[in-house]
């Protein structure tokens, strides 16, 4: 932890692992919501 704080991480890193994060995190729900559907139909 002692070594992670030295270490400054680019602000913009950051962001794009926010990004691909929320990406997947909808991708997962979509495809979830989108089986449920079909398994109803």
């Amino acid at each position: 932890m002692v070594v992670w704080s030295k270490v400054e991480v680019p602000h913009q890193v950051v962001v794009v692992w926010m990004c691909l994060l929320a990406t997947a995190w909808m991708t997962d729900y979509i495809l979830r919501s989108m089986e449920v559907e079909a398994r109803r139909g």
